[in-house]
């Protein structure tokens, strides 16, 4: 779904693709360094999906558990909510 926000902003399929695949590499580091932070910082996280999602596709843990669902459905539904406005604005409409 980020992917996809990107290639509407960026128009360019390599650097979106670029972008993508080093800004989610980096996202997940970044919210590492996050939850290293503290207690309160770690209870945070668990409500930012990139840390868990990176762990599923590449150590090839089992599926989500109904917390982690849960998660990526609300942040999916809240990216989908502004696909809309972004559409308008980038004249796809």
């Amino acid at each position: 779904m980020i992917s996809s926000l990107l290639v509407l902003f960026v128009k360019n399929t390599l650097t979106a693709f670029v972008t993508a695949y080093f800004g989610v590499t980096g996202m997940t580091f970044f919210t590492l360094y996050l939850a290293s932070l503290g207690d309160t910082m770690t209870k945070l996280m668990t409500y930012v999906p990139f840390s868990f999602m990176r762990a599923v596709f590449t150590s090839g843990q089992g599926f989500f558990n109904l917390r982690e669902a849960f998660v990526l459905f609300v942040w999916t539904l809240v990216l989908l909510l502004f696909m809309p406005t972004i559409y308008e604005k980038r004249a796809f409409v």
